[in-house]
C-alpha cells in the first residue's frame, strides 16, 4: 500500500510529469503545495489530465481545507478518472489517455 509522503510541490514540472504519467502515484488526501502557497489536498488526475486538488480557504483567521469541499472534489475526480496512466507526447509535452 502506498504511504503518504511529505508535502510535495505540484508546481515542479518534473513532479507534474511524474504524477500525470503514473510514475509517481499519490493517494487521495495527500498534502500538496502549489508553489509557495498554502497546503492543498490531492484528489487525483482526470482522464483529460487535470490534477484535481482542494485548496485551503479562509476560515476566520486561519486557512483550512474544508472536508465537505474535499469530498466534492473526490466525487468529481472519481467520475472523471482514467483507469490507466496518461502518456506524454514527446514532441509537444502534452498528455493523452
Amino acid at each position: 500500500m502506498t504511504r503518504f509522503m511529505p508535502t510535495i510541490n505540484m508546481w515542479d514540472a518534473d513532479t507534474q510529469t511524474r504524477v500525470l504519467s503514473g510514475e509517481l502515484q499519490l493517494q487521495p488526501g495527500q498534502w500538496i503545495q502549489c508553489g509557495s502557497g498554502p497546503k492543498s489536498r490531492y484528489s487525483g488526475v482526470t482522464s483529460g489530465g487535470t490534477i484535481v486538488a482542494t485548496h485551503a480557504e479562509r476560515d476566520g483567521n486561519r486557512l483550512v481545507v474544508k472536508t465537505d469541499r474535499f469530498k466534492l472534489h473526490l466525487d468529481y475526480w472519481r467520475s472523471h478518472r482514467s483507469e490507466r496512466p496518461l502518456k506524454l507526447l514527446r514532441t509537444t509535452g502534452e498528455f493523452f489517455s
